[in-house]
């Protein structure tokens, strides 16, 4: 996701974009089970989803 130099703390409104978006989904329909040994970002990579996720994500 390219950065847009006009929005003032991008790097933390996408980070609260994404824990609201994984707050949200319920063991019954994720596609994987959360390992605590896991970060985010290795699931996201692993599994392919971040292309998924940030669609989702609307920016002022």
């Amino acid at each position: 996701m390219a950065k847009n130099p006009n929005i003032p703390n991008i790097d933390k409104v996408i980070e609260k974009q994404i824990k609201q978006i994984i707050s949200k989904v319920t063991f019954t329909n994720q596609e994987f089970v959360l390992d605590s040994s896991l970060q985010i970002s290795q699931i996201l990579t692993h599994n392919d989803l971040f292309p998924k996720w940030a669609h989702k994500i609307v920016l002022p």
